[in-house]
């Protein structure tokens, strides 16, 4: 029986896409052909280096890190290696979280907010001399 006058179209086959994947931007979703339903738990790995990390940078600079570790992870599929799904999650997470510390426009916020959580440690210790904590703590972070 044909439906509507769509004879173009073959209504009968159920179609071989696959659905889109919530909480993956959409740049993103055509990684499926390679890495299957795992795109999300990767694209949630780069997330968790940034939250390692302690920084909070804009999610297009994010997306931009998540493709290229899926370029990565691709590349090493299509050179034949079999990745386990917890070695694509350890790729994934470290080339978030070495891009995260090298590039240029993330490398300043990463090493202040390092600066400020090592000056945060340091307070929290319990000191000997129990002295009133100096601002030379923050000099990293305030820039003097």
């Amino acid at each position: 029986k044909q439906i509507h006058n769509i004879n173009h179209l073959n209504m009968t086959k159920a179609s071989k896409r696959t659905p889109y994947i919530k909480l993956v931007p959409k740049h993103l979703q055509h990684y499926q052909a390679f890495l299957g339903d795992k795109i999300k738990i990767l694209y949630g790995r780069v997330w968790l280096a940034m939250k390692k990390l302690d920084v909070h940078i804009d999610k297009d600079i994010m997306q931009t890190i998540a493709h290229i570790a899926f370029d990565k992870l691709v590349d090493y599929i299509k050179e034949g290696r079999n990745l386990t799904a917890e070695q694509m999650n350890k790729i994934a997470y470290t080339i978030a979280y070495n891009q995260l510390s090298e590039r240029e426009d993330t490398k300043d916020i990463v090493k202040d907010q390092q600066a400020i959580t090592r000056a945060l440690i340091l307070l929290d210790k319990p000191s000997e001399n129990k002295k009133v904590p100096s601002l030379s703590l923050f000099a990293d972070v305030i820039g003097v």
